[in-house]
């Protein structure tokens, strides 16, 4: 019964991280601000990111330039 629901409500850090997440994902990138090795550092943080290895240096060097899993996959596309 959806009715037992009604009166839950998400703890507010909770709700500000789900914010600031939908944020980052509808954030923009400005691909010809990106640096000329952008597609390469992209690539090797994909690769990183596919092995699930969230705190791979190629990770860290996209995440510097503001880029997120899906950023890469649209720049390797291009």
């Amino acid at each position: 019964d959806p009715s037992l629901f009604a009166g839950l409500k998400l703890n507010n850090p909770l709700k500000e991280v789900a914010k600031e997440a939908q944020e980052l994902l509808k954030k923009e990138i400005e691909y010809s601000d990106l640096p000329s090795d952008a597609k390469m550092i992209c690539t090797n943080a994909l690769g990183e990111w596919n092995r699930d290895k969230l705190e791979g240096v190629w990770i860290s060097r996209a995440q510097e330039l503001g880029l997120l899993e899906h950023h890469c996959r649209d720049i390797i596309k291009r």
